[in-house]
Order: C-alpha cells, then structure tokens, then sequence
C-alpha cells in the first residue's frame, strides 16, 4: 500500500450468536471499534490515524472468539509500503580532480521501499558509466559514477539523484545532491598585441585552475629578462618593448607553470617594418641613381623612363 497520513482496516464477521473481536499488532492487543449491520453481521474497525514508515512490515491481526474465549478464525495481514528515498548524499571529498585523469564519485541513498536507482548528471546530460550497488535489505543504494573530466568540466554541477520506480507519478519520489566541479589544469595561453600600449607592448592571457606560479617570456627561443638599456620590460603577464627596432623582430612566447604542470603559448611573430631614407642624384650620361641611407649609399642602374617618374 501506499503511504497515507490515515488507515482504516475493517474485519466483518457473518454469523450466530455474536462473537468478540479482538485486533493486535505485531501480537500486542489493540482496540477496535464495533458496529452492527445486522442482527448476523459484525463489523469491527481498526484505524491507523499516522500510518507512516515506522509501520512497515506490521503483522497487523483480527480474531474471532465466542463466549468461552474460543479462536473461531483469525485474519492476518502485513503492512507493505512504497516509500521515497529518505537521504541521498555524494561522498564527501577533499581533493580537486585533475583535467584528463579519471575521476570517481560516490553517492548513498536509504530508506526507499523498493530500493532506490541512482542516476548521475552532469548539468543536463546523464552520465553513462554508473556501477549500483543493493544492501541485502534493499534499504541502502550505493553508486559509482566514473569518467574524465575536462577543462571544460570545472564549475559544472554534477548531481546524484536517487529515485523510486514505483512511484514515477509522484512528484516528490525523487531526492538528489549536487556538487560544483573543481578542475585543476594547465594554464591555457595566448599571446596578443596590447591594446592599451598600442602596438610596443605583447600581453598574455591566461585560463587556468589553480593560480599560475610563475610566468616567463621568450625571444626566439631563449629567456627574456628586463633590460632598459635595450628597452625591453617584463611585467608578470606584459611584455613591453620600448622604441622598437629590427632586432626585436622575431617569435614571441610565454611560458605558465602552475601545479598541474607548465605550458607555453603557440609563437607570435612580432614583425617590424623599417622605414629607409633615399637620397637620389640624378645623372644623365649613364642613367644611374645613387641613393643612401643613414648607414650606408648604394648605387642602382634604372630606367630612364622610371628617372622621369
């Protein structure tokens, strides 16, 4: 039966003369209450104004005696219940997961009748590699859920739901607990142009779980130190390059280390055009230009048509 608040259990009797009636539970004497339907019918309640879980599995019995005390029939019956889960609770843990490597969370739930299933989900999505396991009793279910979370994992809400089947029409058949996922990973990198500094400052960005320890930039591969003689700032997550000259062209990287490991950022190429300065001196007879520069003149031969131009 299903759980009610109250119970009516009626015993009718049908014969000559009038018997006693007498209800137990669980053998211990309880009263009834008797009405007549007629002078060969006797009707006895015996009402339950509580019934709740404590009464699962009462042995709940009528007998009939007459006059001499004699058992003439007796009727006994057992209270069954569907019952909700009681408690569903994740197994407490201390220690963050770590992105990549497999992962295990546990769940318990007791109290429901018939035993409760679990089922694992990650925000919307139900979870697939699930292991349940029954007590003898059927009181207590205990579920392991495995998989490998991801970056993408970390602050997502994995909950345990335990459930009675028997009772899928019922709005409070189910309980759940929820955790936040923490993910520790590499920091994940990238490298830009500043925008603040326009274009003579490099800033790095970072994601990562937990804090990153240290940061370290490179320049075509080797470490980057400040140095003000040759206008070069490090600046924990900014590299800023001051009066910017061709010898800082080249491949940019950083470099991020935190407890789970160190990563590096793909390569950026910092490309610096150079502006020259010409000096042209036009000479008819052999149709030459000469040109310099501030460190050095050279000489071309070009067209005539371009001298004119």
């Amino acid at each position: 039966m299903l759980s009610y608040k109250t119970f009516t259990f009626i015993f009718l009797f049908v014969g000559r003369p009038t018997p006693s009636l007498q209800w137990s539970v669980n053998g211990k004497p309880v009263a009834g209450v008797d009405s007549a339907r007629s002078v060969d019918i006797i009707e006895n309640r015996y009402e339950i104004r509580h019934l709740n879980r404590s009464n699962l599995l009462d042995q709940l019995e009528c007998k009939v005696s007459d006059s001499n005390g004699t058992v003439l029939r007796s009727k006994m019956l057992t209270i069954d219940m569907l019952l909700k889960p009681l408690e569903v609770r994740i197994v407490p843990f201390t220690e963050a997961l770590s992105s990549g490597s497999k992962a295990e969370l546990e769940c318990l739930t007791y109290g429901s009748k018939p035993t409760a299933e679990i089922s694992w989900w990650k925000g919307s999505k139900r979870m697939t590699d699930v292991m349940n396991v029954y007590s003898s009793d059927g009181n207590v279910t205990k579920s392991k859920v495995v998989f490998i979370p991801t970056t993408e994992d970390n602050g997502k809400h994995v909950s345990c739901r335990a459930f009675n089947t028997k009772m899928s029409n019922s709005v409070d058949a189910a309980k759940e607990d929820g955790i936040i996922l923490n993910v520790h990973y590499v920091p994940q990198l990238t490298v830009n142009l500043g925008a603040t500094i326009k274009r003579d400052s490099i800033k790095e960005g970072n994601n990562a779980n937990p804090k990153v320890d240290e940061i370290v930039w490179t320049f075509d591969g080797k470490p980057l130190k400040s140095n003000s003689t040759q206008g070069v700032l490090v600046s924990n997550q900014s590299l800023v390059l001051r009066s910017v000259h061709k010898q800082h062209r080249g491949n940019y990287r950083c470099l991020a280390t935190n407890k789970e490991g160190q990563t590096q950022s793909d390569p950026f190429m910092l490309r610096v055009k150079c502006e020259i300065l010409y000096k042209y001196t036009h000479i008819h007879t052999t149709n030459s230009v000469t040109y310099s520069t501030h460190k050095k003149s050279r000489s071309l031969f070009i067209s005539e048509k371009d001298i004119e131009s």
